[in-house]
């Protein structure tokens, strides 16, 4: 019972690791404004691996002893999993989303009780430069990607540049450069 039980959470594991990383969205087209988010299917099978985590917990609970690692692993598959599931990961997948029409760009991204929310308007930019960050971790070369958008006014605004935004980024760059804002992107730096 209890190599079903682990079978079962690591299938259900396998398949989140992959839904998460396979970043799958959408592009929705409003006559001039375009419109990037997460697939739909993407929420649904957080919420479906939230719940095919209890009983899976549950099982392993059952058939374990207390303070065991296995017990251990069947109490953050009963509670943890899906608390962060249904909790915080899906309703996100849900209020992600980046913007972009012929003025501005706008994206909001974060947990759903406390998202970030930049808006950029063209016009008020000199230029816009993406940079890429490498980082070493344990598990390697890591990468993530900024915009650099320098105001008119003085000051650099830094938008975080994560999955959805981008998807986004050809046609946030092409836009920007349509109304005169220089784009560039600058080599990783470590």
């Amino acid at each position: 019972m209890r190599r079903t039980a682990l079978r079962f959470s690591a299938t259900v594991a396998i398949g989140l690791a992959a839904i998460v990383c396979s970043g799958c969205d959408e592009k929705q087209v409003n006559g001039d404004s375009v419109t990037y988010r997460f697939a739909a299917w993407i929420g649904c099978s957080a919420i479906a691996a939230g719940l095919a985590c209890i009983p899976a917990g549950w099982l392993i609970l059952r058939h374990s002893n207390r303070w065991s690692n296995a017990w251990l692993t069947g109490a953050i598959l009963l509670i943890g999993a899906p608390v962060i599931l249904l909790g915080l990961l899906a309703p996100s997948m849900y209020s992600d989303r980046v913007v972009v029409d012929a003025d501005h760009f706008e994206t909001t991204y974060g947990f759903w009780f406390s998202p970030t929310s930049v808006n950029v308007r063209f016009n008020d930019l000199n230029a816009i430069q993406v940079r890429a960050k490498v980082r070493q971790t344990r598990r390697g070369e890591q990468v993530t990607y900024d915009l650099h958008c320098a105001r008119k006014s003085g000051g650099v605004q830094i938008v975080p540049a994560g999955d959805l935004m981008r998807q986004a980024l050809d046609d946030v760059l092409a836009r920007a450069q349509r109304r005169g804002v220089a784009v560039s992107r600058a080599e990783p730096e470590n």
